[in-house]
């Protein structure tokens, strides 16, 4: 899933018992499903039925996102591609020998023969099927929160791509038949136009500037953008999927923020659009340009419980909708910056626009991490920007906001991370309550067969959370940053400490993380840590973290103000050479000097010493014996 992130769902193949039985796994940005055991020798139907529908089937049907492509070849974008995309489904094609086969196997509503053993399948309906909201028997799948993972892979397309028209469209040496039956239904008319999927190869795969360009193109309503590369893909398929694109359209460049909002209701889903538009015009802030929830070739929303014909409680409020939003400008990351002096006044500038939206907007951000921190080179030079206004909340009377959109791990407030580990606590708690109710009715009734879970969903928490949280979150952005890297232009530290900070301050178990963070700052044993775990580079930075630390000591008793923490960074900004670039090329050619002058007064000495000896006259050893005698004495001797 990490090569391909632009997944709706995975699906799995399980078999077990020496290959007798079966099992199909449907993974979604909400979690998981699995189907009944199948036997595939007394089930014969069953087992081609399900082989058949994710060879053959659709792209939609085995869960790839029709709105995204890459190939080979792109056309260069034209002014509005609007109204060219027609989903791939639906398509008009010629057909051939092949597509007679193929559309023989596929069709726009999968149905399983009903299990013999009387197991319904329409848990494993749900997984590949796109159709109908008939209920499903409680035991025939299982619901359950993952995060799968394995090493990255690719189909095998050494050869195969697709060539541009008038000829049909055949793929070469390509061992994959969905892409066989998509050769067949790419219209072939507008081919160079028509959005089509198509995984890419490992050279291909736009992570990097490196990249070709163009590589793909996406979707947002009825427009189609060229994307140029990937600038950010989130690991893991359950969660937020987030995605961002750099696109181009009518040579202006975009960033296409493509990721799986929790809810389903306009409220929940269009809370990241709402803040933009309120934030509109504050400096730092990225521009909504559009947006789109993303629809099926049905043309229903693009959500998560569509994929299941059964919410069960255990998967209740984890339902998440499909959005695209389309953003400008494009910044850079926060660890990309080119100066010093640059990453100080980026993080200075991220204080402001935290300010602007507290006091003037009354938005509070809550999610302040390296990966939200950006800086943004204008005309008049670099500032900081920061994005991700997903979970940014309107502020409460009470300060007191449903759990959730409480930050990242590793950059969370002491105060964030105590209230999240309490309740993390008393979850786990109470499930080890319910196992042991549980196994103590299991020895009261006779043993039954295992269904799926039907627990009921936890409540909703709330946190108290201020912006002073994120006040303090940014002081973790920034000593990450200068224990993880170790120069300009993201320079990467070759090694980092088993018992760094930057490990414990990651720590899943939230209880032990918030404890190490308390320590950190009323420990002066961990103070003086931080300052020897500062890579060599950011050694003039090492006062500013003393400082910035000392300010917030009292961040739980008494919140830091914005005034404090932005006349910390003004002071030490100004401390700042500001031609830093030149200043370290000056350096440089400083110790080169000296190094070429250590060079030649070696040289110096060398040739000294060797004019020295070429004019002392040589002793030769006797031939009568071991003592030597003057060459000279030798020759008059002779």
């Amino acid at each position: 899933m990490s090569e391909q992130p632009w997944r709706h769902f995975a699906l799995i193949l399980s078999f077990t018992d020496e290959y007798r039985h079966l099992r199909v796994l449907m993974y979604d940005h909400s979690g998981g499903a699995v189907s009944p055991r199948f036997d595939i020798y007394t089930q014969p139907d069953i087992f081609s039925h399900i082989i058949a529908a994710i060879t053959f089937g659709s792209l939609e049907c085995v869960g790839y996102d029709p709105t995204v492509s890459f190939s080979r070849t792109v056309a260069a974008p034209r002014s509005k591609d609007i109204c060219v995309y027609r989903p791939i489904k639906n398509a008009s094609a010629r057909r051939t020998t092949t597509d007679n086969a193929v559309a023989a196997s596929t069709s726009d509503s999968l149905s399983f023969p009903e299990d013999p053993d009387g197991v319904s399948s329409d848990a494993l309906e749900s997984s590949i099927s796109d159709n109908s909201d008939e209920s499903s028997n409680d035991s025939t799948h299982d619901s359950m929160q993952g995060n799968p993972s394995g090493s990255p892979t690719h189909d095998s397309m050494d050869e195969g791509y697709f060539p541009a028209p008038p000829p049909p469209v055949h793929p070469t040496a390509t061992h994959s038949a969905p892409l066989v039956s998509l050769a067949s239904q790419v219209p072939q008319a507008e081919m160079t136009e028509s959005i089509y999927s198509v995984t890419p190869l490992p050279s291909q795969f736009p992570y990097s500037t490196q990249s070709p360009e163009p590589c793909g193109k996406i979707r947002v309503g009825q427009t189609i953008y060229t994307i140029k590369r990937i600038l950010f893909a989130s690991w893991g398929l359950v969660g937020r999927g987030t995605v961002c694109y750099l696109v181009t359209l009518d040579d202006e460049d975009y960033i296409i923020k493509d990721h799986w909002v929790v809810g389903k209701n306009d409220r929940v889903v269009l809370n990241e659009i709402k803040m933009l538009e309120l934030m509109d015009g504050v400096p730092g802030v990225p521009k909504l340009v559009d947006y789109w929830i993303v629809e099926w070739s049905d043309g229903t929303p693009d959500v998560t419980k569509k994929y299941r014909k059964k919410e069960r409680r255990s998967t209740q409020g984890t339902s998440r909708t499909h959005v695209h939003l389309v953003l400008k400008p494009c910044g850079h990351p926060l660890h990309m910056f080119r100066t010093l002096k640059e990453f100080v006044r980026a993080l200075r500038d991220i204080v402001k626009i935290q300010q602007t939206a507290v006091e003037e907007h009354q938005i509070l951000h809550q999610d302040c991490s390296l990966n939200n921190a950006m800086i943004l080179d204008d005309i008049s030079g670099s500032e900081g920007f920061l994005i991700d206004w997903e979970f940014a909340v309107r502020i409460a009377a009470d300060h007191k906001y449903p759990l959730g959109g409480t930050g990242t791990v590793p950059f969370m407030s002491r105060g964030l991370l105590n209230q999240v580990s309490v309740i993390q606590q008393e979850a786990e708690l109470e499930s080890q309550e319910k196992k042991v109710t549980r196994g103590r009715k299991s020895v009261e009734k006779p043993k039954t067969l295992k269904s799926s879970s039907d627990s009921k969903a936890l409540p909703v928490s709330y946190v108290l959370q201020t912006f002073s949280d994120d006040l303090e979150s940014l002081l973790f952005v920034f000593t990450w940053v200068c224990i993880k890297f170790c120069g300009p232009n993201g320079m990467v530290r070759k090694e980092c400490s088993p018992n760094s900070l930057l490990n414990r301050w990651t720590n899943l178990d939230l209880a032990s993380c918030a404890t190490f963070k308390i320590t950190f700052f009323a420990n002066p044993t961990d103070g003086k840590h931080l300052i020897d775990e500062f890579h060599p580079y950011f050694n003039p930075l090492i006062p500013l973290a003393i400082e910035w630390r000392r300010v917030l000591v009292d961040n739980m008793i008494h919140p830091v103000t914005f005034d404090t923490i932005l006349g910390v960074l003004n002071s030490h900004l100004d401390k700042l050479p500001d031609d830093e670039e030149l200043v370290s090329t000056v350096n440089m050619l400083m110790n080169d000097a000296v190094i070429l002058t250590c060079r030649v007064k070696g040289k110096q000495i060398a040739s000294e010493s060797f004019s020295v000896a070429a004019t002392t006259p040589k002793r030769q050893k006797s031939h009568h014996g071991d003592t030597e005698s003057d060459s000279s004495a030798s020759g008059s001797d002779a």
